[in-house]
C-alpha cells in the first residue's frame, strides 16, 4: 500500500472510526501528524503493518498469518466457520458469525452465495503492481517536473508526471505497458517513492494461475518502467527498486449478491439509507478492461453517499457478513466502494455487527439496526445525521 484515498472529499473527513484510528496510529509511530482532509494520504506500509498488529494485540485478537481459506463449514444455509490451511496443516475455525474480508469473496463463494463478476463480457478491471524506488534526488526531480500537472511533497500525493510519460511514448519507450498518460509517485520519505503506473489486463484474480501470471507481468512492467525512469527522469539516475509488493493489487473480482445492491445512481446521487453503516465520497473509478483509459465520474462537491447494512448481508446465506471490495454493489458503484478507505469503513461495520449478532444470538439479517448504528457512532464512525 502506498496511499489511502477516499477518507475525505477534500474539504471534510467522511470516513472516520477504525480507518482514522489505524492511519493516525501508523503516522504516530513515525512521530508525524497527518492531514485527514487530503483526498489521498501517503502511507508508510511498514508503519501501517506495525500499527495494525499493535491495535489488534491491544484488542485481544488472535492473529493467524500465512493462512488460507480452504472451505467453509456449512449446515443448510448456515455458515458455522471455515476450513483453513497453513504450515500446521488443515484445521477448522468455528464461529457464531463469520465475516468474509478476503476481498475476492472466497468465503461466500464457497458457501454458495450468489455473486457477480466482471463487465458484460466477463472481463475484470486490470491489476496493478505498485513498486517502491529509493535513492531519488528529490530536489532535481521536483525541479524537472514543474509545470507538469500538480506539485508533490513529502507525506502527500505525487504528480502524475504525464509529460515524462508522453516523451517516453514518443521515443518508442514504455510500449509494453498498456497505459497512456498516467503515472503517480507517492512520497513518504526523502529519496523514496512508490510508483503507480503498471496495468495487467484480462486476468482473473480468483484463478491461481492467472494471479501468478499477473504478478510476473506486473514485475516485468515495473522493471521496464524503472529502466526508463533511470534514463529519462532527472534525479532517478542512481535510484533502485527497493520493494515490490507481496501480491499484485487487485481492483475487481467477485461482488456479492446481497439483500441490497448499491448502484451508480445511489453513489452519484449521494443517496441516504435508513440502515446506513458507512459513508463514501470517492468518485466512480473504472479502469478499461481492454487497454488504456478510464471512466471517471465525480460526485457533486461536498456530497457523500451511504452504504446500507444490507449490502453486507448475503441474500440466502445465514451467519455470514461480507466487507471490503466484494460487498453487494453494481459494477459501476463498485468503482467507488472498492477503494481502501471504504474497505476499512465496511470492515469496521461488519466486525461490529458480527460481534453484536454473536452476543445477542441473532442472525445478522435480524440485527437491530438502530442499536448497530449507535454502537458504530460510539466508535467514532461518521454516519451523518
Amino acid at each position: 500500500m502506498s496511499c489511502v484515498g477516499g477518507l475525505s472529499d477534500g474539504e471534510q473527513v467522511i470516513i472516520r472510526g477504525m480507518a482514522e484510528r489505524i492511519i493516525k496510529a501508523s503516522y504516530e509511530l513515525q512521530g508525524l501528524k497527518c492531514d485527514l482532509k487530503q483526498r489521498w494520504i501517503g502511507i508508510d506500509a511498514e508503519a501501517m503493518k506495525q500499527a495494525d498488529v499493535e491495535l489488534l494485540s491491544q484488542a485481544g485478537v488472535k492473529m493467524l498469518f500465512h493462512t488460507r481459506v480452504a472451505d467453509v463449514i456449512k449446515e443448510g444455509n448456515r455458515v458455522g466457520g471455515i476450513i483453513i490451511e497453513n504450515k500446521s496443516g488443515r484445521g477448522a475455525i468455528l464461529a457464531a458469525i463469520t465475516v468474509d474480508c478476503t476481498g475476492d469473496g472466497d468465503v461466500f463463494a464457497r458457501a454458495g452465495a450468489g455473486f457477480e463478476k466482471g463487465d458484460g463480457e466477463g472481463l475484470l478491471m486490470p491489476m496493478s503492481l505498485v513498486f517502491r524506488i529509493s535513492g531519488v534526488d528529490n530536489a532535481r526531480l521536483e525541479e524537472a517536473r514543474k509545470g507538469d500537472n500538480q506539485s508533490f511533497g513529502l507525506w502527500g500525493v505525487g504528480s502524475s508526471l504525464q509529460g515524462f510519460w508522453r516523451k517516453g511514448r514518443e521515443a518508442g519507450k514504455l510500449a509494453g505497458i498498456p497505459l497512456d498518460g498516467f503515472m503517480h509517485l507517492y512520497s513518504v520519505r526523502p529519496g523514496e517513492y512508490s510508483v503507480h503506473a503498471t496495468r495487467v489486463l484480462k486476468l482473473d484474480a480468483t484463478r491461481g494461475e492467472d494471479l501468478s501470471m499477473a504478478e510476473i507481468e506486473g514485475r516485468r512492467q515495473a522493471w521496464e518502467l524503472f529502466r526508463y525512469m533511470k534514463k529519462a527522469m532527472p534525479g532517478c539516475e542512481r535510484a533502485w527498486i527497493s520493494q515490490t509488493p507481496q501480491q499484485i493489487g487487485v481492483r475487481e473480482s467477485r461482488r456479492l449478491k446481497g439483500c441490497c445492491q448499491l448502484t451508480a445512481g445511489d453513489v452519484l446521487g449521494a443517496k441516504k439509507f435508513a440502515d446506513a453503516v458507512a459513508r463514501g465520497c470517492y468518485l466512480i473509478d473504472l479502469h478499461n478492461t481492454k487497454g488504456s483509459g478510464f471512466d471517471f465520474r465525480e460526485l457533486k462537491k461536498g456530497e457523500s453517499y451511504d452504504v446500507p447494512y444490507r449490502c453486507m448481508v448475503p441474500e440466502k446465506i445465514d451467519n455470514l457478513l461480507v466487507a471490503g471490495r466484494c460487498i453487494s454493489a453494481a459494477r459501476e458503484a463498485h468503482g467507488s466502494t472498492r477503494i481502501q478507505a471504504m474497505c476499512m469503513a465496511t470492515g469496521h461495520a461488519a466486525g461490529t455487527a458480527a460481534a453484536m449478532a454473536a452476543k445477542e444470538k441473532v442472525l445478522p439479517r435480524s440485527l437491530d439496526i438502530p442499536n448497530l448504528k449507535n454502537k458504530l457512532k460510539e466508535q467514532n464512525a461518521n454516519l451523518g445525521t
